[in-house]
């Protein structure tokens, strides 16, 4: 597939008649997206546009297609389904929980950790995930610090300075 983008992105380079229209193409586009969706995409992700390189190529624009396509950009549909998950949708839970969780079982073990970071990372930017409360209001933050300075295994200091919200 990315022979395909190498050359168009060739033949568009050695027209200026077609690099005029794609830049037009790109800059409508980037502004739509903006506009309607609150969303920047760049022109790596126009260029992923099939819509866009067929209209660039000579073809009749299609704004109905052209508007799927890009809601099925990852920043557009991550976007949309962080507002759906915002609004209370489960069934927008439950696509983002099997987007989350999509290919941690094929992980290869020394990879692990990565991929726990990547998917928690991933959770919280969706908004499935939050962080834990904080169990302890009624003390100042000096206090919770010079309590910390106390505790003796670094572990433990450090898992109480998150759970009391410190870090």
């Amino acid at each position: 597939m990315s022979d395909n983008f190498e050359t168009f992105t060739n033949i568009v380079n050695s027209s200026p008649v077609l690099t005029e229209r794609f830049s037009a193409l790109v800059q409508d586009t980037i502004s739509a997206a903006r506009e309607l969706h609150g969303v920047d995409i760049s022109i790596e992700d126009c260029t992923a546009i099939a819509e866009l390189r067929n209209a660039t190529l000579g073809a009749t624009l299609d704004r109905d297609e052209l508007d799927r396509q890009l809601q099925e950009l990852p920043k557009l549909s991550d976007s949309k389904l962080k507002a759906d998950i915002a609004s209370g949708d489960q069934e927008a839970m439950a696509t983002a929980l099997q987007k989350v969780n999509a290919g941690k079982d094929v992980v290869h073990h020394e990879r692990s950790s990565d991929d726990r970071a990547r998917r928690i990372s991933m959770a919280r930017e969706l908004g499935i995930a939050t962080p834990p409360p904080v169990q302890d209001d009624l003390r100042s933050r000096a206090e919770k610090i010079e309590l910390l300075q106390e505790v003796k295994n670094p572990a433990q200091r450090v898992a109480l300075a998150r759970k009391w919200g410190v870090l």
